[in-house]
């Protein structure tokens, strides 16, 4: 039998614990509502909620370009296309291992083609791009062998993740595709026809996201494995647009250059750079805004020409 006073002691007790849970609902209910100001001065400062803000600022300035389509054809092709910018940088660069001129973008190379394909700030590409060229060349001098597109990949995704997460220092405003074509776990091989076809894409924060197992599961001949930059509004409607092109062309002998034919439209249609005249819809598609390059196992990779995308659209 408890006496009075422990009694009085237990509900004194009890009354605190639930008052004081109480508090902190009501401050945590609080901290919702928080100003970002305080908390997207740092990069590893977590919002109330969770949130990251300057990694989520880097996102959004990585897709600040016109959209870019990474397409692939019965396992064996890839194709990328973009609408060229104002300045004259490209935004998809071909580069590999080069005996006579090592680790410096190149046309195209038979052997084992990387194509890396940009998205967001210039500069913060740039100096992506250096960091591949960099880790291409210690490659090269430490084990006299080129390097695969999974560690192209994981390059970049480790230099993002570094600036996403170190002090001092903020995100790059970039997302990347990285595709070219390798064996059992992205390595290279000695026989290109038993070579897959490997695309990544990198974020700001460091991830890597794998389109192999998408395209594993995909029954198509074509299909799109990734679309950067733009809007989501505008990325959405060019998926759903090429997937529909793309289902109807279900040869198994399908041509790539059919395929290009058709993602160019309608890439240069939602993108709103077809300078057609008012009412003239079938005036032929200026080619000189398309970036079109083509990757193979076995033909090696290069930049399709403006000559080259007349006679394709024409």
């Amino acid at each position: 039998m408890l006496s009075s006073n422990t009694l009085q002691l237990f509900k004194a007790f009890f009354l605190m614990i639930v008052s004081s849970a109480s508090f902190f609902h009501a401050s945590a209910s609080s901290n919702m509502n928080y100003n970002a100001y305080n908390y997207d001065m740092t990069t590893p400062q977590f919002t109330p909620d969770g949130r990251l803000l300057q990694v989520e600022y880097a996102s959004a300035a990585s897709d600040r370009s016109s959209p870019l389509v990474a397409l692939q054809i019965n396992s064996t092709w890839i194709v990328l296309l973009t609408v060229s910018q104002s300045n004259t940088q490209n935004r998809i660069t071909l580069f590999q291992d080069n005996p006579t001129s090592p680790f410096h973008p190149k046309s195209g190379n038979k052997e084992s083609p990387i194509a890396i394909a940009m998205s967001g700030v210039l500069a913060d590409n740039l100096s992506l791009l250096q960091k591949v060229l960099e880790e291409a060349a210690n490659t090269y001098l430490k084990f006299q062998k080129e390097m695969s597109v999974v560690q192209a990949a994981k390059t970049i995704a480790d230099a993002c993740q570094q600036h996403a997460f170190g002090g001092g220092m903020r995100p790059y405003g970039s997302t990347m595709l990285v595709c070219g074509f390798g064996g059992g776990g992205g390595g290279g091989g000695s026989d290109n026809n038993n070579k897959q076809p490997l695309l990544f894409q990198t974020e700001p924060s460091g991830a890597i996201f794998d389109a192999g197992r998408t395209a594993a599961k995909s029954k198509s001949i074509a299909s799109v494995q990734y679309i950067i930059g733009g809007s989501s509004a505008t990325q959405r409607q060019l998926r759903k647009k090429l997937d529909q092109t793309l289902e109807r062309m279900k040869k198994s002998d399908i041509a790539v250059g059919d395929v290009i034919a058709a993602a160019s439209k309608i890439l240069l249609k939602e993108t709103g750079k077809n300078s057609k005249e008012s009412g003239d819809n079938e005036k032929a598609i200026s080619p000189p805004s398309l970036e079109v390059v083509v990757l193979s196992a076995t033909e090696g990779c290069y930049r399709v020409t403006p000559e080259q995308l007349e006679a394709i659209l024409a």
